[in-house]
């Protein structure tokens, strides 16, 4: 009797080329150190650590810079709350300028402090402009009959 095989075959298929894993989303260093700001101060509260200069020596970081960064608490909720949450709605040149964030802590008015950021974020290049004119001149230049100008 012949016997019939039944023989099955399976479609060769490529595989699927692989991807490679996405790099992890650089997140902003001034948010990074509103978060570390944050973690200072519950260490503060719960005692792991009795003041700044504690913290200092075990980041290894000047107490200098312990106070720059525990000044970020100082900002509007509404301003931490958008730097943590949903740092990508906020405008880049307000995260790319640690300067420009630290200044901003620095106003006293939350009301104001949002004003300024929305100023930032409207116009950096009017808002670099005029913190260089509001500088103090660091020299004068006097000219004299016949110099060269």
């Amino acid at each position: 009797m012949n016997s019939i095989m039944l023989v099955a075959t399976r479609a060769l298929v490529a595989p699927k080329p692989v991807s490679k894993p996405r790099a992890p989303e650089k997140v902003p260093r001034v948010v990074r150190l509103l978060a570390l700001a944050h973690h200072f101060q519950k260490l503060l509260d719960d005692g792991w650590v009795s003041d700044y200069a504690d913290i200092a020596r075990l980041a290894g970081v000047s107490r200098a810079r312990v106070s720059q960064i525990m000044d970020l608490l100082l900002l509007a909720p509404s301003i931490q709350e958008a730097m943590l949450l949903d740092h990508k709605a906020l405008p880049r040149e307000i995260l790319s300028s640690e300067k420009a964030v630290f200044r901003l802590s620095r106003v006293p008015e939350w009301k104001e402090q949002v004003k300024g950021l929305r100023g930032i974020a409207a116009a950096p290049f009017l808002y670099l402009w005029v913190r260089i004119a509001s500088q103090p001149k660091l020299f004068s230049v006097s000219r004299r009959k016949g110099s060269c100008p």
